[in-house]
Formats: structure tokens, C-alpha cells, sequence
């Protein structure tokens, strides 16, 4: 949102309120499921992405994340494996920044080299969307809206750090 991220929980009472638990704005907010475990992933616009084990805490994902000209940022992760997380991360005027990869084994986000730019005209201020096969993490799809209602989608990409 752009009053910052939120968590749900029960008052003393037992009735449910909204907590915030980071300020700013975020343009994207996943959550991942695997060995009995959550993870909860959000994308600031222009500062990075954070990551939390109970919604309450965050801090940031690894190291590497681009700092300079950073605007929004769109994340897709495996619903089972927090492990890989992508980033596909606008530039201040809407431009294509880059797409990259997270891997937990490593620790630090790596550029996808030569992704398709889905964004021929700066618009990535406004619905980027990125998904990562289910099968297979060297596959994803990235897409752009237009304000008309249009949608480039690009083919299913092999993504390589």
C-alpha cells in the first residue's frame, strides 16, 4: 500500500486489528510455504526488498540489490521454494532497470542478462508483473499493463544469473 505494509492480529480481547509494521511505499508483497515454514517477501519502491519469517519483523534480502535510480519493483517466487526470489525493477522514469535473482545458497541478488524489455516506452511505474514456473526456476514470465487496458506479455523466458 501506500501507507506501508500491514499484519492482522488478534487484540487481548481476541478481536482483529491491522498493525503497521513498515512504513513506505510497496508495490509487490508475496509469501512462500515450505518445510512447515512462512516467508513473507515485500518490494519497497526505490529501496529494495525485505523479508520477514512472522509478517512482524523485516529486514533486508541479501546483499547486491541495485541502490541508484530505483522505482518500482514487481517480486515472483516459487509458492514452495523461498529459497528463489526475482526482482523486476523499474527505474525512476519507468524504464527497465533489470531483471535479477535471489538465491538464499548465495546470498546476494545476481542480473539476469539480456531479459526482454517489456517496457518500449517508460511505463514501468504501472503494472509489472513477473511469475516463476512452478516447475522449473529457470523460467519466467514478466509482463507490463498499459493504462488502456492492453497487455504486453512476453514468452516464458530462461533466466540465467
Amino acid at each position: 500500500t501506500t501507507k506501508g505494509l500491514y499484519q492482522r492480529v488478534l487484540t487481548a480481547a481476541g478481536d482483529p486489528e491491522w498493525v503497521q509494521r513498515r512504513p513506505g511505499v510497496h508495490s509487490s508483497v508475496l509469501v512462500a510455504f515450505a518445510n512447515g515454514a512462512t516467508h513473507f517477501f515485500a518490494a519497497e519502491w526505490g529501496q529494495g526488498v525485505v523479508h520477514s519469517s512472522d509478517g512482524s519483523e523485516w529486514s533486508p534480502l541479501g546483499t547486491g540489490f541495485p541502490t541508484a535510480d530505483v522505482g518500482r519493483i514487481a517480486l515472483g517466487v516459487q509458492p514452495d521454494n523461498p529459497a528463489l526470489v526475482y526482482a523486476l525493477v523499474a527505474d525512476g522514469d519507468g524504464a527497465l532497470l533489470g531483471v535479477f535473482r535471489f538465491d538464499d545458497a548465495g546470498g546476494a541478488w545476481k542480473r539476469i542478462s539480456n531479459p526482454p524489455n517489456v517496457l518500449p516506452s517508460p511505463q514501468g511505474d504501472y503494472d509489472l508483473a513477473i511469475a516463476v514456473d512452478p516447475t522449473d526456476e529457470n523460467v519466467i514470465s514478466i509482463r507490463r499493463g498499459h493504462p488502456c487496458g492492453a497487455v504486453t506479455s512476453r514468452p516464458a523466458v530462461r533466466a540465467t544469473a
